[in-house]
């Protein structure tokens, strides 16, 4: 890996931090979310 890409990855995601946090949280739930139902109503079994 090149310097800039270890620099974008520490800046982005620093060591010892949490991935954990309140925003997180919801914003994979509101994702998985999408994504289940995105699935559902492709396949036929979501009333929406």
């Amino acid at each position: 890996m090149s310097e800039e890409t270890i620099a974008v990855k520490t800046k982005f995601f620093p060591p010892g931090r949490s991935f954990y946090t309140p925003f997180n949280v919801v914003a994979g739930i509101i994702i998985l979310i999408g994504l289940i139902l995105t699935v559902m109503r492709f396949t036929g079994g979501c009333p929406l």
